[in-house]
């Protein structure tokens, strides 16, 4: 059997093997946890990184988008332009029309004038023979009666 001393140490080198046992458990422990905290301080380096360039990402972005809105506002007041243009092409094109037509009649006019300038040349033609005969005659009379 065994004494009480022999048990008592027996429970003591229990009670050392267990703190042993504990104090490794400990430093594994903290080992583990120091390795664990280097992969997270790893992990929270790379989010960061990955944050920072997302961030660029996002800024380079909006400043595309603003880009863009600049670029459709600049569209869009080209193709307001166009559509004036257009419009004062239209009615550039409609008093041309209404010109056009005003030429035409006074074309027309101005021929029915010259034909009328040709029909009195040729009467004032006629006059002047008819004055010239006529001086003529009454110059022969006037001889004829001195």
């Amino acid at each position: 059997m065994a004494t009480p001393n022999h048990e008592v140490q027996l429970v003591r080198m229990q009670v050392h093997q267990l703190q042993q046992e504990l104090i490794a458990s400990r430093e594994q422990f903290q080992r583990d946890r120091m390795k664990h905290m280097e992969e997270v301080e790893h992990l929270s380096e790379q989010l960061s990184g990955q944050i920072a360039y997302n961030n660029t990402l996002l800024e380079q972005l909006q400043a595309q988008e603003r880009q863009q809105l600049v670029v459709q506002q600049g569209l869009q007041d080209r193709q307001s332009s166009i559509r004036q243009a257009q419009a004062e092409l239209e009615q550039a094109r409609q008093e041309n029309g209404a010109l056009r037509s005003e030429i035409l009649s006074l074309q027309r006019h101005m021929g029915a004038i010259q034909d009328e300038n040709v029909r009195l040349r040729d009467e004032n033609g006629s006059l002047r023979q008819e004055v010239d005969n006529i001086r003529r005659e009454v110059a022969r009379q006037r001889e004829e009666n001195a």
